[in-house]
């Protein structure tokens, strides 16, 4: 008696865990869930001197709002933005592309060690064309090119997404 007890216990727990997994896949699929699991990708910063960013090729970038919150803030449509410049200065840790204007863009952090890690390069002097968006008033490079040596680094894809962040599938 005990062990049909416990047999029927063991089968009702199992059939229950399959049937919520079942139920939240189902809503996560047709954007209806509210399970917070998932958190938002941190994000690399590039910071800006004093100009504001314009005046070259545009297009849209960016998510659509949502109002699941599963993959953390997303973020209205954005316009991308190419600016050209030369490396005013390069290290390690940040380069810092100087505009016809006299502002500068650094491209730091996240962003410009994603750049090394795809063997991106650039020396003081090169010509750098930076394309990307505007962000709470900060510019987000989303490709790095080197006009110099003609290497081009992909830093973000289509919608915005660092490529460093493993594109919302944890590395995959």
């Amino acid at each position: 008696m005990f062990k049909k007890i416990l047999f029927g216990t063991i089968l009702f727990a199992l059939i229950a865990v399959l049937g919520i997994g079942a139920a939240i896949r189902t809503m996560d699929r047709t954007g209806t869930s509210t399970y917070s699991g998932g958190q938002g990708q941190g994000r690399g910063r590039v910071s800006e001197a004093t100009a504001p960013v314009g005046g070259g090729n545009e297009t849209a970038l960016g998510e659509a709002q949502t109002e699941s919150p599963r993959w953390g803030q997303q973020t209205q449509a954005q316009t991308m933005t190419t600016v050209v410049g030369s490396a005013a200065s390069v290290d390690e840790n940040a380069m810092t592309v100087k505009l016809a204007d006299s502002s500068q863009i650094v491209v730091e952090n996240r962003p410009w060690w994603f750049a090394q890690e795809q063997k991106f390069a650039a020396q003081v002097g090169d010509q750098i064309k930076l394309t990307g968006f505007s962000y709470n008033g900060t510019f987000e490079p989303a490709k790095i090119e080197n006009a110099t040596t003609g290497k081009t680094v992909q830093l973000r894809d289509e919608y915005g997404r660092p490529g460093w962040s493993g594109r919302g599938q944890r590395g995959g």
